[in-house]
């Protein structure tokens, strides 16, 4: 196998060899991203024997598909290395002694494991799925010792980053851009050592299909557009419902500890293809506080996945968060939503309502931005896709469909009511 890199490609190419300790790329999709991160990683394993490197993304199942299932294995065949893939470590073992683990923060055991371990290299695959307090926990796992490599030179530690760009709230774009620091707000020390590349898929025309292009991402419109495409970090919309201070003015980092219920609230794909659009899946909770009704966003564990898959996110969510109930819409599904996630392992013993809107998505979520603007919602840490399509859906027919928003309406709704017995609110109702 060889391959052609671009001139684009050839400069990122140079910065991520660079002298830089973080160095993110970030731009449209499908422009190179993935495997030239990918691609340095394994310079870094052969170079440096017995060092331990990791990939990293939010959730696991997506680093196997994109890593383990797609990319890293081009990789290896590039470079004629033969690396040993142990499924139940999740890691590629070198010749050379060297590591590659792969890893995601939604499960507990896998994070104890990578706090367990020091690495030489960190690469955070997909960052704007993470939050700023998760990067920066697992950076300190930054540690391992290597001297020189197999040439003599001297080396040091490095973390990497990508991401299809969110909103310009997101920390990646505070640290990258800004380069002030996400919590504090003031200008980062050492500047010069948090560097930054755009690539787009114009980047590495010649490396897809004749019509991907144009028949695909040209396809965009609206914030799909500028953010898998033209590769750009976004401003939050003038019209719409939330505005980030109502968001971050309430946030913290800690949920209180006696919830008094906790739901999961769903909102399924419109069709069961591959290309169909992502299943919104959020949890949160609520808990009477100084005579009101507060609620608390507890995680977005949001999916692009077949109905087999996205039911079994929706179980582990369920579980993980010691959930009540399974809230899900029902207008495009009808009876097989609940059929899917009964399917699911533990599903049929899941706690579950579903819900039919007959209203507009802002009819909808009037009652919730209000709850918002009282202070009476608290995002447990920062789940920037799910605030990057709060902030910029406008309920405009180029908005993209709000799969996240909708399972968050759904969730604190549902909570609103406590579902005794039939529930109707005008524009929408409960079964």
């Amino acid at each position: 196998m060889t391959v052609q890199i671009t001139p684009k490609q050839r400069e990122a190419a140079q910065l991520l060899g660079g002298t830089a300790s973080n160095v993110m790329l970030y731009g449209g999709s499908r422009s190179g991203k993935t495997f030239l991160i990918c691609w340095r990683l394994l310079h870094t394993a052969l170079t440096c024997p017995c060092s331990r490197q990791a990939i990293i993304r939010r959730y696991f199942n997506s680093a196997k598909r994109s890593i383990v299932e797609d990319t890293f294995p081009k990789v290896l065949e590039l470079e004629h290395v033969n690396a040993k893939y142990n499924h139940v470590d999740s890691k590629f073992s070198l010749p050379n002694g060297s590591e590659i683990w792969i890893l995601g923060l939604d499960d507990k055991e896998r994070t104890e494991k990578l706090l367990g371990q020091e690495f030489f290299t960190i690469y955070f695959n997909e960052c704007s799925e993470m939050n700023w307090n998760s990067v920066n926990l697992v950076r300190t796992r930054n540690s391992m010792k290597i001297e020189k490599d197999i040439y003599g030179n001297r080396r040091r530690n490095r973390i990497f980053y990508d991401c299809n760009p969110p909103s310009k709230r997101h920390w990646s774009y505070k640290i990258f851009v800004e380069k002030i620091d996400p919590i504090t707000r003031v200008l980062i020390r050492n500047p010069e050592q948090w560097d930054c590349m755009q690539l787009n898929p114009y980047d590495n025309r010649e490396h897809l299909g004749d019509e991907y292009i144009d028949m695909v991402l040209e396809g965009f419109e609206g914030r799909m557009r500028e953010r898998f495409l033209l590769g750009q970090f976004t401003d939050d919309a003038e019209n719409a419902l939330w505005k980030r201070s109502m968001i971050d003015t309430y946030r913290i980092n800690y949920a209180p500890q006696d919830l008094e219920r906790i739901v999961v609230g769903v909102d399924p794909s419109g069709s069961a293809n591959a290309s169909s659009s992502e299943t919104g899946i959020i949890v949160a909770g609520k808990k009477w506080y100084q005579g009101e009704d507060h609620f608390y966003v507890l995680d977005d564990c949001t999916i692009h996945a077949l109905p087999d898959v996205w039911s079994a996110a929706v179980m582990n969510a369920y579980n993980q968060n010691f959930a009540d109930t399974i809230i899900a819409e029902i207008n495009f599904g009808g009876a097989m939503v609940e059929s899917v996630i009964r399917s699911a392992q533990g599903g049929d013993n899941a706690g579950f309502r579903c819900v039919r809107a007959s209203h507009g998505k802002l009819v909808r979520a009037e009652p919730i931005a209000t709850k918002y603007s009282r202070g009476l919602v608290h995002h447990v840490g920062e789940f920037s896709l799910l605030e990057d399509e709060m902030c910029s859906y406008t309920g405009a027919p180029t908005d993209d469909s709000p799969n996240r928003l909708d399972a968050l309406v759904w969730a604190i709704t549902g909570l609103s009511e406590g579902f005794t017995g039939t529930i109707t609110q005008g524009d929408f109702s409960f079964i």
